[in-house]
């Protein structure tokens, strides 16, 4: 498993973007406009990675891509069968 510190994966996450930006053929200033941010928020986000969650949003919904945004931490990884069970018996009594 490779480790990043917070930061690294903000900054990945903005190349990430970028790269998806390009291959719409955006600038970053129609960019922004089609997300309903500032100019300069989204070209700082591209440079440090650091962006509010309502911008993170707005971004992704101008890639065709918020669905990726809103099942964020919607699942859940079991190391075995029994925890499965267990979880669904305990739904099951609530």
């Amino acid at each position: 498993m490779l480790f990043k510190t917070v930061e690294q994966i903000d900054q990945d996450l903005a190349k990430r973007v970028k790269r998806l930006r390009r291959q719409k053929g955006f600038t970053q200033k129609q960019f922004a406009d089609k997300c309903s941010l500032s100019y300069g928020t989204y070209k700082l986000f591209e440079q440090t990675g650091k962006i509010s969650l309502l911008g993170l949003t707005q971004i992704a919904a101008g890639l065709g891509r918020e669905d990726e945004i809103d099942n964020l931490f919607m699942g859940r990884e079991y190391s075995s069968i029994d925890e499965v069970i267990k979880e669904y018996e305990e739904s099951e009594k609530a």
